[in-house]
């Protein structure tokens, strides 16, 4: 290997840096929603619904309807769970892009 091929490696390897540097410090600020506010949101979303359907169990509801509101139990439950927790996760990076 050359002086000359050394230098342009080296070279190369400064301009990767340089403009990594450049892109890290043009990466956009988190937006502001904290995880507070979304878990707040994810309890009152999952609050309503309970009260709704504990309304209805306890107006007579079937069988159908009791099986109708424990799927939707698990998958509100499943899907509060992972929005929050995806959403706790995106928050905390701080170099993502809009």
């Amino acid at each position: 290997m050359t002086d000359r091929e050394a230098a342009e490696i080296l070279e190369a390897a400064e301009q990767d840096r340089a403009s990594m540097a450049e892109e890290k410090a043009a990466t956009s600020a988190p937006i502001g929603i904290s995880s507070r506010q979304i878990f707040a949101i994810a309890i009152l979303a999952i609050g309503s619904w309970m009260i709704i359907s504990g309304w209805i169990l306890l107006t007579d509801a079937s069988e159908a309807e009791r099986a109708g509101i424990q799927k939707a139990a698990e998958t509100i439950a499943t899907a509060a769970f992972f929005f929050y927790l995806g959403s706790s996760a995106s928050s905390r990076n701080k170099d993502h892009r809009p």
